[in-house]
């Protein structure tokens, strides 16, 4: 299929008629479109699909497939679909905050993109992380920038880090530097075999909704609205009918976590 088709039919997804105009307003229109209408999830990684570590191969898992994915999949694919728009991006490299620490280096990747350097005119477009800003964040902006799931401010963090905070709690630090998507192989193999690995440990697939967020989890649904919060754990057939109804994703077998982490691993 000629990367042409594949574009007409990664907007269809995102619900889009028309390819948006190169500007801000036109990313933050792909951005929130992309975060509503296409899941984070690990599903094939706990399927034991191969997913080649391609931009072409990871657009074609959305606009083909209708499937989500985990932050390579994810904004490797909004990195596809920008380049052929015409905007100016690159890949970063980043370390996720966790009990008050960094991850390791390239545990979480994020797209820049570029209106004008000169001016400081860039903007972070991370549509990989899962509760995460629904609109871009601008890189150099000072002080809290708003959105609905919150206040965020992007913050100098030395040697041309920047930190990623919502509210006072720093979610993570992008690292200078411009990557490709080879540099990340070895963490994606990582996070597809690893028993330490979170996306080995829960099967995950998770969606905003217009006042919270639908999620399944194993064999267990989750959805939250402004105040409330129900749960309810279903069997195979009615979690195959729940990733149909929330996700449109079509499945034969359940997932299943390749390495489950019990309830005592969980405390420790």
């Amino acid at each position: 299929m000629k990367s042409a088709d594949v574009v007409s039919r990664y907007l269809a997804r995102l619900d889009l008629a028309e390819a948006p105009p190169i500007t801000p307003k036109g990313l933050r229109a792909i951005h929130e479109a992309h975060l509503f209408s296409v899941p984070f999830e690990n599903l094939s990684i706990n399927l034991k699909e191969k997913v080649p570590l391609t931009h072409r191969a990871f657009a074609e898992k959305i606009a083909l497939s209708r499937r989500g994915g985990i932050c390579y999949e994810l904004n490797g694919a909004l990195y596809w679909l920008l380049k052929r728009l015409g905007f100016d991006v690159t890949l970063a490299s980043s370390r996720v905050w966790v009990d008050g620490g960094l991850t390791h280096p390239g545990d979480h990747m994020v797209v820049l993109v570029n209106f004008d350097s000169r001016k400081g005119d860039v903007w972070i477009a991370d549509v990989g992380f899962g509760a995460h800003a629904m609109k871009p964040l601008k890189l150099t902006k000072a002080g809290s920038q708003h959105d609905a799931t919150g206040d965020y401010t992007v913050r100098p963090a030395g040697t041309g880090c920047h930190d990623v905070l919502r509210g006072d709690v720093p979610i993570y630090r992008i690292e200078p530097g411009i990557r490709s998507l080879t540099d990340f192989r070895a963490v994606y193999w990582w996070q597809q075999t690893s028993p330490d690995s979170r996306n080995t440990q829960r099967t995950m697939c998770s969606l905003p909704t217009a006042n919270g967020r639908v999620t399944i989890s194993n064999n267990e649904l989750t959805r939250t609205k402004k105040d409330s919060r129900r749960v309810e754990l279903m069997d195979d057939k009615a979690t195959l009918s729940a990733y149909r109804e929330y996700f449109g994703i079509e499945l034969d077998d359940v997932p299943r976590p390749r390495f489950p982490l019990l309830w005592s691993d969980a405390r420790s």
